[in-house]
């Protein structure tokens, strides 16, 4: 079968397109996606998407509802696209989530996926030197707000994941009305300062539970290679009034 594979991915690719067929998604995914199947989670909001990666794990690891992927930064979000070209349940926009409307600055890093509106710390450059910043791009922002109603559609469970590097706090206060809505939420969580200005984990956790959501896993996202120490984390959360 890896014969098939890789004629595949090299026809894909000479046409243009950037695709990872991954027949094994971390287990994480695997275990994720069997939860959001049996609790009838039929969208997810993927908010900071990156090239696609949560997607096309979601995707490999059975999930088949609505993907509603966002993406700000020019180069990653061309990459989206092309991988969620051709699956018709999963929509990108490139755009930032915030608590605004206003074109907001991003720091790009050397990885791309460590980019963040806020500025990178030493700490984390220190434990990991491709967050380090190499540019930065004026992006659109809008707000969860503005979008849950737009890209709901006829979704009756709606799940979503925010991988912002710091800028939690920020797209959450753009969900004033529509957080409430979301069944859950998994989201990237800092333990130590890694973005000037973010939340840190004990903070993002007393802002869920007095929004009515119960913590129900947690799981390591960055430890420090040099140290062993847990950088940061994923923590999943469960609205209590839809999901006791």
């Amino acid at each position: 079968m890896k014969w098939i594979k890789k004629i595949v991915r090299g026809t894909i690719e000479r046409a243009g397109y950037d695709v990872n067929l991954r027949s094994n998604p971390a287990p994480r995914t695997w275990i994720l996606a069997a939860q959001l199947n049996r609790r009838g989670i039929d969208c997810v909001f993927d908010v900071g998407a990156n090239t696609g990666q949560f997607g096309t794990d979601l995707r490999a690891s059975g999930f088949r509802g609505r993907i509603v992927s966002f993406e700000p930064l020019a180069a990653p979000f061309k990459r989206l696209q092309d991988r969620a070209l051709i699956d018709q349940n999963w929509i990108c926009q490139n755009v930032a989530l915030g608590r605004g409307c206003e074109p907001i600055v991003m720091n790009v890093s050397a990885n791309s996926v460590s980019s963040s509106i806020l500025t990178v710390e030493q700490r984390n450059v220190l434990a990991e030197p491709a967050v380090a910043t190499v540019a930065t791009e004026v992006v659109e922002q809008s707000t969860l707000d503005i979008s849950f109603p737009l890209f709901r559609a006829s979704a009756k469970r709606v799940f979503l994941k925010l991988d912002v590097q710091g800028f939690e706090r920020e797209v959450l206060a753009g969900a004033s009305e529509s957080l409430s809505e979301f069944d859950g939420l998994i989201m990237e969580s800092s333990l130590v300062p890694l973005y000037s200005g973010e939340w840190l984990f004990p903070e993002a956790l007393a802002a869920m539970l007095s929004h009515g959501f119960r913590l129900a896993g947690v799981e390591p996202e960055f430890t420090d290679p040099a140290t062993g120490e847990q950088l940061q984390i994923n923590a999943l959360f469960w609205n209590i009034a839809k999901c006791p």
